[in-house]
């Protein structure tokens, strides 16, 4: 059996996954000013927050910034020749789909984890993409983690130990909507919608109410960092909330 536990790397030094000897000069500039600013420290809060992990990589799939990742990916994926592969077809994958014109896009890798990635583009062009991933949106199908780590010799036990530790995220949003009423006031500590009987928050034990400081700490957070987040719904069809951060 391989041991391909040898590495486990938290891409302190993104060029831990580089593809091309030398960066194309797009990339080496992007690469220059993340240096410069405070995207490092922005994604490893994220991280730690929620624990999904983020990078910036270009269309070349070199990883030029990153917060830690799932050890699943830097002691397995990352280190068999074919899993190793897998993911260098997964990221060219969302790279072109993105280069098409999309402003996001949500691939299931193949081996078996979820990434989201949207275009960073300089003076109109496409140079990297932000990706947010190695997560799931539902429970592992263990049978089948547990067939890939024979197929390419990995320590079954602590293989799936790892993909246990990956986060769930739901990709769909079955919530009611957020009126226009409620729209310019949604951000501010403690407020809540009035119609909560529709919300997962009103299930909790205050009056029927949520606490509403979810928003209010994101806003503050993305503020810091010289960003803003904002709002898209339609009541009653669900809401999808954005967020901008400078370079």
């Amino acid at each position: 059996m391989n041991d391909t536990r040898k590495t486990n790397v938290d891409i302190q030094d993104a060029a831990s996954y580089r593809y091309d000897d030398k960066l194309p000069a797009g990339s080496l500039m992007l690469e220059e000013l993340l240096k410069a600013s405070e995207i490092h420290q922005l994604f490893e809060s994220y991280y730690k927050l929620i624990k999904i992990p983020v990078a910036i990589i270009d269309l070349n799939a070199n990883v030029l910034l990153s917060s830690r990742w799932k050890r699943i990916c830097t002691q397995y994926h990352r280190v068999h020749p074919t899993t190793y592969s897998h993911c260098i077809e997964s990221d060219t994958k969302m790279a072109l789909q993105l280069k098409e014109g999309q402003t996001y896009t949500i691939y299931s890798c193949l081996n078996g984890l979820t990434d989201c990635a949207s275009p960073i583009v300089i003076e109109g062009k496409h140079v990297a993409n932000v990706f947010i991933g190695q997560f799931l949106t539902k429970a592992p199908d263990e049978a089948r983690f547990r067939r890939q780590a024979e197929e390419f010799g990995f320590d079954v036990a602590d293989y799936i130990a790892a993909i246990r530790e990956v986060p769930i995220v739901d990709e769909k949003d079955t919530g009611i909507g957020i009126s226009e009423e409620d729209k310019p006031y949604i951000f501010r500590s403690f407020y809540t919608c009035l119609q909560t009987d529709g919300h997962s928050s009103g299930e909790f034990e205050f009056g029927g109410r949520g606490l509403g400081l979810g928003l209010a700490v994101a806003k503050k957070f993305l503020e810091l960092h010289g960003g803003e987040i904002g709002i898209k719904s339609t009541s009653p069809k669900g809401s999808c909330f954005y967020f901008t951060i400078p370079l």
